[in-house]
């Protein structure tokens, strides 16, 4: 790969190889995992709030809590219907299927993907769920998970 990516690893990228889960091997080859340095990059250039004296994902709370647009996703998670969830996505994010994205756990965390495969394994990602946000550099749209089972999107 290169200082960017690292391959994915089966230990510390478990999410991806959960036998419960199974994401097929031409879907897994598109989960691209940055690097620590790479995501920190990516993550003040996309995530962190513009104007902001508070660059850490509370003042990144704020901003979202105050979008009009949310859903439940922990209780379909937790009832099987996945659908649901990706159909709420589609309905409020109409983002081409191949669009890059970046899902960031984290600042230091990250992976690369398209928006087709992030919506067909949107559950393998959200194993953590600790205010993950999800976001194209080429859209407007951001969507964050929170923890209690709600999701966000803004713009």
């Amino acid at each position: 790969m290169s200082k960017r990516y690292r391959p994915l690893d089966k230990k510390m990228d478990w999410k991806f190889f959960d036998d419960a889960l199974p994401i097929a091997l031409e879907d897994l080859s598109q989960i691209k995992v940055l690097t620590e340095e790479y995501a920190q990059k990516l993550w003040r250039k996309y995530v962190e709030p513009k104007n902001s004296d508070q660059k850490d994902k509370e003042s990144l709370i704020r901003i979202f809590k105050n979008s009009q647009v949310k859903a439940e996703w922990m209780e379909k998670w937790n009832q099987g219907k996945y659908e649901e969830v990706v159909s709420f996505l589609c309905s409020h994010v109409t983002w081409p299927k191949e669009t890059k994205v970046l899902f960031f756990w984290s600042k230091q965390e990250s992976v690369e993907t398209t928006w087709k495969v992030f919506l067909k394994h949107w559950m393998n990602f959200l194993f953590d769920d600790e205010w993950p946000v999800l976001l194209s550099p080429t859209q407007p749209e951001r969507i964050i998970f929170s923890p209690n089972g709600e999701l966000w999107v803004a713009k």
